[in-house]
C-alpha cells in the first residue's frame, strides 16, 4: 500500500523513505492549504507550534489541521515537535479542539518517522 504523506515540517528528515511513501513536501502551512482541494492524504506530518503574541494572532497551521479535519476521509495527524507533548496537546486538543493521532518528539531519525507514520495510519 502506498501511503500519501503531506509534510509540513522544515526539519522533516525523510531520507531513504521515499521509495515507500509517496511525500508532499511543504514549506508552510499556507502552501499546504493551497493544495489540499486537488490532493487526498493518508497522513500528514504537521509541525504546528509557532509563539503567538496575542490571542488575535493568526495560526495559519491551526487552519490547516481544522481543513485537514474537514476533509473525507480525513488524513490521520502525525504531530513533530521539540515542545514537550503536554504543551502541543494543551496549545492544539485542548484549547482549539483539534485532534491528532500521534506525536513524535524532535529530533527524531528517518526510522522513528517511518515507524510514527505506520502507527498513525493503524490509529
Amino acid at each position: 500500500m502506498s501511503l500519501n504523506i503531506l509534510v509540513v515540517d522544515p526539519d522533516a528528515q525523510i531520507d531513504g523513505l521515499d521509495s515507500e511513501f509517496q511525500f508532499t513536501n511543504c514549506k508552510t502551512a499556507e502552501e499546504a492549504q493551497g493544495i489540499l482541494h486537488r490532493e487526498r492524504f493518508n497522513v500528514a506530518v504537521l509541525e504546528p507550534y509557532r509563539p503567538i503574541v496575542q490571542a488575535r494572532d493568526e495560526d495559519p497551521m491551526m487552519d490547516l489541521m481544522l481543513m485537514l479535519m474537514l476533509e473525507s476521509p480525513s488524513p490521520k495527524i502525525l504531530i513533530t515537535s521539540a515542545l514537550p507533548e503536554v504543551r502541543v496537546y494543551r496549545r492544539y486538543s485542548l484549547l482549539k479542539g483539534v485532534d491528532y493521532q500521534d506525536f513524535l518528539e524532535k529530533p527524531y531519525t528517518s526510522n522513528q518517522l517511518r515507524a510514527a507514520i505506520l502507527k498513525t495510519v493503524k490509529t
